[in-house]
């Protein structure tokens, strides 16, 4: 057995001691050598038991709430949300080793040179181990040779280049091997830059020094439950929106964390009023009565209703058109469902209005209207009451040609057909437009001579 520190022992002898007695002695100091021998190696062996990896438990810090304005004509925003703080969990702090000056022998010759990493952790994954050093390694007889703490060589660089130049490397520690040495070794690791008599001290340069770091990897994965991603940066819609974030370790342990994102509106509508109107006066008055439709308003945002197509909005009231069939009995009844009717026409420019937006919608078709004769046959009315003022039938129709054709539909050219109840079709249904007059007279008013000026507000 090879000892680094080998011991001596001086042997006397006194004079006329008997042979048998030095002897004796010399049996009793050979003993005594190899149990100092002994007692030397069991003295500087240190054996670890294995140590089970209790991993801290992962844990989350949201930020605070993130709040933006709608994009420019959207009714939405991209927002930037900032990740939350991961805490504890599988990713141990770096663990930056010391600046190691270089060992040099008597002749100025690199010899092997230690340097301590300590307070170490196991990892589920493989450990990256950062080497920086500097010196000269500009031969290929000049090696910059490391073992690890079992001796094993685990990383190796020759002739890097110019003499004196910084390199930084990292070599992989597989997670068997990691977890290994700190079972065997403990948490405190040596490792050591092995001698090499190519390469000088301090002759040719300056510094002459090594540094490790440990670098353990993420060992979780983060997603949010907006856009299932790790990243929540997206585009937000109007209102609040709650993003959960969900953090999970390698070993199932998971935590969570919420915030809200709030995208408001600040962009105005739009309002369009008619022309100005010029009447002359009813004879033998000071006045006259005039009808007007009321301003229409545009915004960028608009209420969605599921399976429906926002059509616009045109004289107080706003239309949307399903995407599905349904026959006019149902039609009515989803109406009302959803806080309308279906569509009153009260005059040329509302059928007007319609047939162009339905037929721009991105399906021409037939769509009924609240217009039937369900109550009374030969009788039509319409859905909201309104009285029927306005009629703009197809040449022969409504013909009844079949029994209980008590319905009405647009067609795409504007003119009207009555159709079967259990016919399917398209149906617009209408919703009453929030305009508020605050100055002049309503439609239908006697407006006296002059100049009389209607105000209108619109709250989106």
């Amino acid at each position: 057995m090879k000892l680094s520190n080998p011991k001596h022992l001086i042997f006397s002898f006194r004079r006329n001691q008997p042979l048998q007695h030095t002897r004796i002695s010399l049996l009793l100091s050979l003993i005594l050598v190899v149990l100092l021998l002994n007692s030397s190696v069991l003295l500087g062996r240190v054996s670890y038991s294995p140590i089970a990896y209790t991993p801290l438990p992962v844990g989350l810090i949201c930020p605070g709430n993130s709040t933006a304005n709608n994009d420019v004509g959207e009714c939405d925003a991209f927002v930037t949300v900032p990740p939350p703080i991961v805490t504890e969990g599988g990713v141990p702090t770096p663990v930056v080793g010391p600046q190691t000056t270089f060992n040099v022998n008597g002749s100025n010759q690199l010899i092997d040179t230690p340097t301590l990493l300590e307070e170490l952790s196991y990892h589920v994954v493989d450990v990256s181990l950062e080497i920086f050093f500097t010196g000269d390694f500009s031969d290929t007889s000049e090696c910059f040779d490391l073992t690890g703490p079992d001796g094993s060589l685990i990383y190796s660089a020759c002739d890097v280049g110019n003499s004196c130049i910084d390199v930084n490397d990292a070599v992989t520690i597989p997670a068997a091997t990691w977890n290994g040495w700190l079972d065997t070794f403990g948490t405190d690791l040596t490792f050591t830059l092995l001698g090499d008599p190519d390469v000088p001290g301090d002759i040719i340069c300056i510094d002459n020094y090594f540094q490790l770091t440990v670098v353990y990897p993420l060992t979780y994965t983060l997603t949010n439950d907006y856009n299932g991603t790790d990243d929540a940066s997206d585009t937000y819609p109007l209102g609040t929106t709650t993003v959960t974030w969900t953090v999970v370790d390698f070993d199932g342990t998971t935590d969570t964390c919420s915030v809200d994102v709030i995208v408001t509106d600040t962009e105005a509508p739009i309002g369009t009023c008619s022309e100005d109107i010029t009447v002359d006066q009813e004879p033998g008055t000071c006045n006259a009565t005039v009808a007007y439709n009321l301003p229409s308003f545009t915004d960028n945002c608009v209420e969605e209703l599921m399976d429906f197509i926002y059509l616009g909005q045109y004289n107080g009231k706003e239309y949307y058109r399903s995407i599905f069939f349904e026959p006019g009995p149902v039609a009515f009844n989803q109406a009302i469902a959803l806080g309308g009717v279906l569509a009153t026409i009260p005059d040329e420019a509302t059928n007007t209005f319609l047939r162009d937006a339905v037929n721009a919608s991105g399906f021409p078709s037939a769509f009924l209207i609240g217009l039937n004769d369900a109550t009374t046959e030969g009788t039509f009315e319409w859905q909201s009451g309104v009285p029927v003022t306005y009629e703009n039938w197809l040449a022969g129709q409504p013909s009844a040609a079949f029994p209980s054709e008590d319905y009405v539909v647009v067609r795409n050219t504007g003119e009207w057909n009555d159709i079967a109840d259990n016919t399917g079709r398209l149906f617009v249904v209408e919703f009453e437009v929030s305009i508020i007059q605050t100055a002049g007279l309503p439609s239908g008013s006697a407006f006296p001579v002059g100049t009389t000026t209607n105000t209108f507000e619109y709250t989106d």
